[in-house]
């Protein structure tokens, strides 16, 4: 099981920064009220879509690595790891709204 922490790493890093270039806001991120919560939420979609499919890259990259396997073994995997970035993905992006909350209330 020491691989699964190196292997994971990169897509991590990978998926951080993809949420983080998802956030980048021109002009002030808090302005706009009601239109900022669509545009956050959307941003968050958009950000959760692509770490999937940042997931789905790897796996195929890194399918031949992992020898014979039936199609549902293939799927559950595939599923596991896309169900992994996911929960990486929230916590950024939650890590991101609180950091953008606090950097609101400095005056």
């Amino acid at each position: 099981m020491s691989a699964a922490p190196s292997t994971i790493e990169p897509i991590r890093a990978l998926a951080l920064s993809r949420v983080q270039e998802s956030f980048a806001l021109e002009g002030d991120p808090l302005s706009g009220g009601d239109h900022l919560r669509v545009t956050r939420r959307e941003r968050r979609a958009a950000a959760l879509r692509e770490s999937e499919n940042i997931a789905r890259t790897e796996m195929a990259r890194r399918r031949r690595r992992l020898g014979t396997l039936t199609p549902e073994q293939e799927l559950s995997i595939e599923r596991f790891l896309i169900s992994t970035v996911n929960k990486i993905s929230v916590m950024a992006l939650a890590a991101l709204d609180k950091e953008s909350e606090l950097t609101s209330k400095v005056p």
